[in-house]
């Protein structure tokens, strides 16, 4: 079994409500890929094919959600995920709800939001984690009120998703 690729990241908390900064120096590389959030950040090298990865804003890249207009029933999907974050319906229980068959319920979802169902649920996830441990709570019991398994699923998915551990940002926010 081969050593995961070198990974260092600091985060810096501020005074200000929302606002946080990283220094992130990374060997692993990420896909392209969106965030709900923007921050501040110093990437020294690694690369993560986003906006919000890089550090720079570049014309043909953007951290927000895709522009166009969403349907009314890939927006009743996503509604109905966000409403059952922590025990998500079917796709086939999602298809049925829109009338759709599943294949087009993905194809849709990813037209419009820039990822699949699943993918937009653990994103979802992860915000949701990120916001309650800046309100003080406890990793584990963030996991938990996330929807992910346990502890150390949430980690996986908070480094992938954020370049840095719960644990960091927990601490991060203390500055």
């Amino acid at each position: 079994m081969s050593a995961p690729p070198d990974h260092r990241s600091q985060v810096f908390g501020t005074p200000w409500e929302g606002v946080h900064g990283t220094a992130i120096e990374s060997a692993r590389h990420y896909g392209r890929h969106w965030h709900s959030t923007y921050g501040l950040g110093l990437l020294e090298q690694g690369a993560q094919r986003s906006a919000s990865g890089r550090g720079l804003l570049r014309d043909s890249h953007s951290t927000a959600a895709p522009s166009r207009e969403a349907a009314a029933d890939v927006k009743q999907v996503r509604d109905r995920l966000a409403d059952e974050l922590l025990a998500p319906p079917t796709l086939a229980e999602l298809a049925a709800m829109t009338g759709l068959s599943t294949y087009q319920v993905l194809r849709r979802f990813e037209k419009a939001y820039g990822v699949p169902p699943h993918a937009w649920l653990v994103l979802q996830r992860g915000e949701r984690a990120r916001h309650l441990i800046r309100r003080g709570a406890d990793l584990a019991e963030a996991a938990a009120a996330s929807g992910f398994s346990d502890q150390s699923h949430m980690t996986r998915i908070f480094t992938r998703q954020f370049g840095f551990t719960p644990g960091a940002w927990q601490r991060g926010l203390r500055f």
